[in-house]
């Protein structure tokens, strides 16, 4: 089968979305399907098509504001191209990875080219992308299914869009397992670890605010924070503020295939995230054996269960996170059972295999044309 993936954002830029379409491709792939991506230029120096394993890269200049801006007249050339790529390929199907305003160019030349759109929803779309004529609402409501990656982010989307009702089902993120032998969590110095994109969105001020608690508890304790982003300068200013500079560390961005690595030299992995779809980290924890704190917020409750697999707490607290910490740091044990149980739970909830068999058996329902749409998991 040919795939059209496309997606706002792809290689070489790296967020949980992007790690999750890599892992399913590279499995699709070896299943025999054939792929494609369309995807945003971010800079010029960008090439227009490149190669990533095996897979060719098309990339599209425009920017969040291109198709307010440009005229008919600079709009027709970026049109010409997509329907050269489709018309080229000859996709069976077009999977839409991350929503965002390129897909006016995919509802453009859609009529040409009547193929099957899936939709994963790895976000939710922002309210400025809703409503007549916008290009996010558009395909999603002239999408023939859609994927959300957790339940709650499918009762969100249903809300914000009726006509998916009935169109819509739940496929939750899968990563391969690390080949990589466990390792015995460290107590020597007590080590947090928070990893992603440095924005408000993940709130990691909230790990940062929480460190003079903890220290007060654990003086040798550190916080180590991975990732890079627009609020990056301001957590730096945080930890100057509070006094805790010399035990909180900004690593800056790390490529995915080092994760692993700092989640085994963590002592616990924190999620204190204001929204978050998912929660791609938490299972890269589970993977190995680490407990992780986990922020009360949208698909997070999915991947951590509160007392179980880890502790799930509200967000924008953290004294509440700092003392929840501090329990954990004061008993070995339970870290030891938590982490065991989160290893269990997330290699049977999210098992890579089964995430692929539930796309491979959408690609073919759909373009196979199998409705009833019940007859879609």
């Amino acid at each position: 089968m040919r795939v059209l993936y496309w997606t706002e954002s792809f290689w070489p830029r790296i967020g949980g979305s992007e790690v999750a379409a890599a892992a399913m491709i590279d499995q699709l792939q070896r299943r025999g399907h054939r792929f494609e991506v369309v995807t945003r230029q971010w800079s010029p120096d960008q090439p227009a098509t490149e190669k990533w394993e095996g897979v060719t890269v098309h990339r599209v200049p425009f920017d969040d504001g291109t198709f307010d801006r440009l005229s008919l007249e600079e709009i027709l050339p970026l049109r010409q191209r997509v329907v050269a790529i489709k018309r080229q390929f000859k996709p069976d199907l077009v999977h839409v990875g991350l929503t965002g305003p390129s897909l006016f160019l995919h509802n453009f030349t859609r009529g040409q080219f009547p193929t099957p759109t899936l939709i994963t929803l790895h976000v939710l779309p922002v309210d400025s992308e809703y409503g007549t004529n916008k290009p996010v609402h558009e395909a999603l409501r002239a999408a023939t299914w859609a994927v959300a990656v957790s339940h709650a982010m499918a009762r969100q989307i249903q809300r914000r869009v009726p006509e998916l009702a009935g169109r819509c089902s739940v496929i939750h993120n899968a990563l391969p397992p690390s080949a990589a032998p466990l390792t015995p969590v460290s107590f020597a110095p007590p080590r947090l670890l928070c990893v992603g994109r440095i924005t408000e969105q993940k709130g990691f001020d909230t790990a940062v605010a929480a460190m003079p608690l903890v220290r007060a508890a654990f003086p040798d304790a550190k916080l180590l924070i991975a990732g890079d982003g627009d609020a990056t300068e301001s957590l730096r200013q945080l930890a100057a503020k509070l006094n805790v500079s010399d035990c909180v560390q900004m690593r800056g961005w790390v490529p995915p295939q080092e994760v692993p690595g700092l989640i085994d030299a963590a002592t616990l992995v924190l999620m204190p995230s204001r929204w978050e779809p998912f929660g791609l980290v938490a299972l890269q924890a589970g993977q190995r054996g680490r407990v992780c704190l986990a922020a009360d917020v949208d698909g997070l409750p999915e991947v951590v269960q509160h007392e179980r697999t880890g502790l799930v707490l509200p967000p924008d607290q953290p004294a509440q996170w700092a003392n929840a910490i501090c329990s954990l740091l004061r008993d070995r044990g339970r870290i030891a059972d938590l982490g065991r149980e989160a290893r269990h739970f997330v290699a049977r909830q999210f098992n890579l295999a089964q995430h692929v068999d539930a796309y491979e058996s959408i690609y073919r329902q759909l373009t196979a044309a199998l409705m009833p749409q019940e007859a879609i998991p």
